[in-house]
């Protein structure tokens, strides 16, 4: 959650970066410069401790991910010993257990990396649209009213592509 909040925030120091910087170039307002250095600073900050934020999580998945496909493998074994010399004999061993580690492998690359994406994609969301709301409510309630059109459409066209790609 740190994480992500200072991901978010940086943008807003970057911001008031890029305004200073046009203000000098664009607008020929006197700029104070060790100001904008000062919040360039805090932005290089900022950066650097959400992705240091990062680390921790990164091997926490890693382990989570490790005894989720240990306990699968576990489970898996138990389950094989209790099959049928029948069943293997229609198909090659070595194929049915090499197929089991191949879907433990994907399990466990699905635990350590899409689980993780999801929940940091889905509090950068939360944030943003607390974020936006702070700065200008109505424009926010706008966007927040357009997304369920945004969707249907988006599952329309995405219906249409897979019925013609499967033509």
């Amino acid at each position: 959650i740190i994480s992500v909040y200072l991901f978010v925030q940086a943008p807003k120091l970057l911001g008031n970066v890029v305004n200073s910087v046009l203000d000098f170039y664009i607008f020929d307002k006197e700029v104070y410069i060790h100001e904008s250095f000062d919040e360039l600073i805090q932005v290089t900050i900022l950066y650097v401790a959400a992705y240091a934020l990062k680390i921790p999580i990164s091997r926490i998945m890693a382990e989570m991910s490790e005894k989720t496909a240990a306990t699968l493998k576990s489970a898996l074994n138990d389950k094989l010993t209790y099959l049928s010399p029948n069943a293997l004999n229609q198909e090659y061993s070595g194929n049915v257990l090499a197929r089991l580690n191949n879907d433990v492998a994907n399990i466990k690359s699905f635990v350590s990396k899409s689980v993780t994406l999801f929940l940091s994609d889905l509090l950068i969301i939360i944030f943003i649209l607390i974020a936006a709301m702070r700065f200008n409510p109505q424009l926010s309630l706008i966007f927040i009213c357009v997304i369920p059109f945004y969707l249907i459409l988006t599952y329309i066209a995405h219906k249409k592509t897979v019925d013609n790609y499967k033509a």
